[in-house]
């Protein structure tokens, strides 16, 4: 149960942190909001997809977190006077990579818990991620504003650590 409320919390606190830091950098709420929504959607359904076949190398998740906390200041800086369609296509490149692996951890977590057998309480792991996820959502908005938005993106990659832990133990 702690590796799926892990899990919940980590996406939220990682994608709320990126929407934040990538909104003013798009130069409309708008595109902040689209932009991130989509290419995160998309890229971490392509994660899930491969998620049996690129589960060994999702301990990358949390350097291509911290990769992102690096560089997007770095980066968000220098291209901020581009265009928005340049800018929209950097900010693609900044998410994609964690996007990917963002989207394997749950599919690896049910399949873990089918070892488990027929007993294993799959919904309620869908529940426990669920409440998670809309608890972390405000929780990431509260701490991005009291703290700032690599703190936030700091504990999405801790909850990450935490799940990669967890789910280590379970091989």
């Amino acid at each position: 149960m702690v590796y799926f409320a892990a899990i919940g919390v980590a996406f939220m606190m990682v994608e709320i942190a990126q929407l934040e830091r990538l909104i003013v950098f798009l130069g409309h709420p708008m595109y902040g909001l689209t932009v991130v929504l989509f290419v995160l959607l998309l890229a971490s359904s392509l994660g899930s997809l491969f998620a049996d076949r690129m589960a060994r190398y999702l301990w990358v998740l949390p350097l291509l977190i911290a990769a992102f906390i690096l560089v997007s200041p770095i980066v968000v800086n220098h291209f901020v006077s581009w265009p928005t369609p340049l800018r929209i296509a950097v900010s693609a490149l900044l998410l994609v990579p964690s996007g990917f692996f963002m989207g394997m951890p749950f599919p690896i977590g049910v399949q873990r818990s089918r070892l488990f057998g027929e007993s294993s309480p799959t919904a309620l792991y869908w529940g426990i991620n669920g409440a998670f996820s809309i608890i972390s959502s405000v929780l990431a908005v509260v701490i991005a504003m009291f703290f700032s938005i690599s703190t936030t993106l700091i504990v999405g990659m801790s909850a990450y650590v935490v799940a990669l832990l967890m789910l280590k133990g379970y091989r």
